[in-house]
């Protein structure tokens, strides 16, 4: 009997794409939603500042919904840990979020 290696060679390719494009859909979600995380932040972080709050308890945060799992840099000089929110830099300690600052704005 004569196995036709064609048939099977396009399914196995679609199977691979299928599942590739699904990585690539899965991807994009989460990229999209870790997105729409930091913007949030960032809008908070940018309405505190305007209002010239730049140090608030952290549960007061979690109460306005910033998330704190997420920061496009963080750093950590001696004892101080740096998180940066797009170009909202802003120090952490574990009852307080501290130093709020936007790193576009020149100091005089």
């Amino acid at each position: 009997m004569y196995h036709d290696w064609s048939k099977s060679l396009k399914i196995k390719e679609s199977h691979t794409w299928y599942h590739n494009a699904g990585r690539q859909m899965l991807s994009r979600h989460y990229k999209n939603k870790v997105i729409r995380i930091l913007d949030n932040n960032n809008f908070i972080l940018r309405r505190l500042l305007s209002m010239g709050v730049t140090s608030l308890d952290v549960n007061t945060l979690r109460q306005m919904q910033f998330n704190f799992d997420f920061s496009s840099s963080y750093h950590k000089i001696g004892r101080r840990q740096l998180y940066t929110c797009f170009d909202v830099q802003y120090e952490l300690t574990p009852t307080r979020i501290m130093n709020i600052r936007d790193l576009l704005e020149r100091d005089v």
